[in-house]
């Protein structure tokens, strides 16, 4: 079997490269198993015949076809004989399949109806019963469709000249062209289909297997051996974990971590460690999780420590050197002069730099007083408060340091306020212009009474 899994993966890799050239092919399942169907063609006379045979591709779909008026029963089999090297222990017997009632006759009074059965053998070799119909064929008449004579055959009317410009026939001439168009055609005869109807009908499996409460006992089952399995895969891991802290914490105990616990304490929490290896190979060979978790517990209230002031010692150079840097660079923005931090005033910058030297002196003072202390005890300076005081510095300093400038006053233009003057002096000119002069006023009042005077002169008679 492994064989043929390699041999096909192989073989599908080469079709799949672009490398290789592969003559086409396709793999197919087969039937492993003949599947027989059984039925009484008359009452005590039971008919087999082997539909599914061994070696046929699936999936499959057979048609069985049946003449019945009653309710009949198909039972499914393996053929078993010497040749069909089923599994031992395995059923022969598939199921039984109870087709009706009712089963529907046909209308035209035969006493037997026609039914197909559709059996199916799906990729997995899952035998299946899909439909059962009963199917009736009657012969129907169709009508002939007559067709229409063209506008072509027809005569021409009124005499009326073609388009080619002949004359017209004479009458004489085209009567017996019209009688023999207008003459009615012969009668077709009516054609016969056949009418296909098909109904369902109903039908019942029986198949071997499990009751109900069977089903449902298994499934508890299972459900407990899972929860069985979950629990011992904790417990093993459980125990794995205690076992990996012994061999680890031992070695790192003469080794990394021997500055880090007292000379006193060290000959003890290593007995205590080659105890718990003995016990887990003996007690402790099968006990409950809860067991294994209890005893890492009481290994690490002595380890934790000792690794925590092994980490501490690691990660406590990084961290002040990080904050001596930030204040560093921010004493110098807040004592430099450069044009960018004009704007901040002398009194936020002096409180940066008293953020900052506080910060150093407080870093001072602890690494003096951590330098002076044993590696196996507390230190008094933990990283985590380096970060900390490292935050604050940088909140400080950042808020202050990075502050914008305020934008610079709004100037006015003088070419804008010169335009301006313009405009007023123009509108100016405008209205004085518009206003009449007196003296015109005058003048044209003048010309008017001398007009007047003249016209009274002209009108009156002359004297003789």
């Amino acid at each position: 079997a492994k064989e043929c899994v390699s041999r096909g993966c192989a073989l599908q890799c080469a079709m799949l490269s672009p490398i290789f050239r592969v003559r086409e092919f396709s793999v197919e399942e087969a039937v492993p198993y003949t599947v027989n169907f059984t039925w009484e063609k008359e009452p005590g006379q039971p008919t087999t015949s082997a539909v599914f045979k061994r070696g046929d591709s699936i999936p499959s779909t057979k048609m069985l076809t049946f003449y019945k008026s009653d309710k009949f029963s198909l039972s499914a089999d393996y053929e078993n004989d010497k040749t069909a090297n089923l599994p031992a222990g395995s059923l022969a017997h598939i199921g039984d399949f109870t087709i009706g009632p009712p089963i529907p006759l046909p209308a035209d009074g035969s006493d037997k109806a026609k039914l197909k059965v559709k059996v199916h053998i799906n990729l997995h070799g899952i035998l299946a019963v899909e439909s059962v119909q009963a199917v009736e064929e009657t012969e129907v008449e169709v009508e002939p469709v007559v067709a229409e004579k063209s506008e072509a055959a027809k005569p021409a009317e009124n005499g009326e000249a073609s388009k080619d410009g002949e004359a017209p026939m004479e009458a004489d001439a085209a009567a017996p062209a019209a009688d023999e168009a207008a003459a009615p055609a012969a009668p077709a005869e009516p054609k016969k289909s056949v009418k296909v109807t098909k109904k369902d009908v109903p039908f019942v499996a029986s198949l071997p297997g499990l009751g109900a409460d069977a089903v449902t006992a298994l499934f508890t089952m299972e459900k407990q051996l899972k929860d069985q399995d979950r629990h011992i895969e904790a417990t093993n891991e459980a125990k794995n974990a205690l076992e990996g802290y012994v061999y680890d914490m031992r070695n790192k105990l003469y080794g990394p971590l021997s500055d880090f616990i007292a000379e006193d304490a060290k000959p003890g929490f290593s007995s205590q460690l080659d105890k718990m290896e003995d016990w887990l190979y003996d007690e402790g060979e099968d006990v409950s999780r809860e067991v294994y978790l209890e005893k890492l517990s009481e290994l690490k209230k002595i380890g934790d420590p000792v690794e925590e002031r092994y980490n501490e010692m690691s990660s406590r150079g990084p961290a002040a050197e990080s904050l001596a840097a930030a204040c560093e660079g921010f004493i110098r923005q807040a004592e430099s002069v450069e044009k960018k931090y004009e704007h901040i005033s002398a009194e936020d910058k002096a409180k940066v730099v008293s953020e900052c030297q506080a910060a150093m002196a407080w870093l001072k003072e602890k690494q003096g007083l951590q330098e002076t202390m044993p590696k196996h005890e507390v230190p008094v300076l933990m990283t985590h408060d380096i970060v900390k005081k490292l935050d604050t510095v940088k909140r400080v300093g950042e808020a202050t340091m990075n502050k914008p400038a305020p934008p610079p006053p709004k100037k006015e233009e003088p070419a804008k306020e010169a335009a301006a003057d313009g405009a007023g002096a123009g509108e100016e000119q405008k209205a004085a212009d518009s206003e009449p002069m007196d003296t015109d006023g005058a003048a044209n009042a003048e010309a008017r009474a001398e007009e007047g005077s003249a016209k009274e002169e002209g009108d009156a008679p002359m004297e003789t």
